[in-house]
């Protein structure tokens, strides 16, 4: 059994559906998510899909990218440090 809590933005624990009732209710899914709810699809009472609005998915896929480059700029930083003739010197 899934133990994880699924919450929104706001913190509040996220609607749940089946994908049956997902499928019939359509609109009424689309409303929450547009209006800043995540939205949690289940089969078999098992989480197995989250819907997410365009601005939260945008927020997501953002925080990732600034994360990749911060970590891209400090190994690049690590790296040019390797390549100082004392770091060399430290090495051989």
């Amino acid at each position: 059994m899934n133990n994880l809590q699924f919450r929104n933005r706001r913190g509040e624990p996220a609607s749940s559906f089946s994908a049956t009732d997902a499928k019939k209710q359509f609109g009424r899914v689309l409303d929450m998510v547009r209006r800043g709810g995540a939205v949690v699809i289940t089969k078999h009472d098992q989480p197995k899909a989250i819907l997410l609005s365009v601005d939260d998915f945008t927020a997501l896929a953002k925080a990732t990218e600034s994360t990749l480059d911060t970590l891209s700029a400090d190994f690049d930083a690590m790296f040019a440090r390797m390549q100082t003739p004392r770091a060399r010197a430290r090495r051989a």
